[in-house]
């Protein structure tokens, strides 16, 4: 079973993943945190396949600083900055701290998907 982790500080957010990956597409366990802290002790506890990470998060730290310090942790993590606001700059700099992907809000399911398999096959690949 693959694990999700999705850090994003709008609780409908965190809840439309969770429906999607236990309930459209099942088969995911789904990790949510609402604050970078809180999402980088489940990603040191759970060691998810994937990691959706909110741009814009509010609180102790933003989306780049929680992505460096998961890169830090695990080098080899998925990463998926999620944001409404993601521009030319954003996608270099985002790229350059090493996301794997980004994912402007709102995505459909079917974007969603393809895109998680698309980095499973990766992460396999790399195995």
């Amino acid at each position: 079973m693959a694990t999700v982790l999705v850090i994003d500080d709008e609780k409908d957010i965190c809840q439309c993943f969770e429906d999607l990956f236990t309930t459209e597409e099942p088969g995911f366990k789904v990790l949510k945190a609402d604050n970078g802290p809180d999402g980088l002790d489940l990603l040191k506890k759970h060691k998810p396949d994937i990691v959706f990470v909110d741009l814009q998060l509010q609180a102790a730290m933003d989306g780049i600083e929680v992505i460096k310090r998961i890169k830090q942790i695990d080098s080899t993590a998925k990463v998926v900055v999620v944001s409404g606001f993601i521009d030319k700059n954003d996608d270099a700099r985002i790229k350059r701290i090493g996301a794997d992907s980004c994912l402007e809000k709102p995505a459909t399911p079917d974007e969603i998907m393809r895109l998680v398999k698309k980095l499973m096959r990766q992460k396999e690949g790399e195995w």
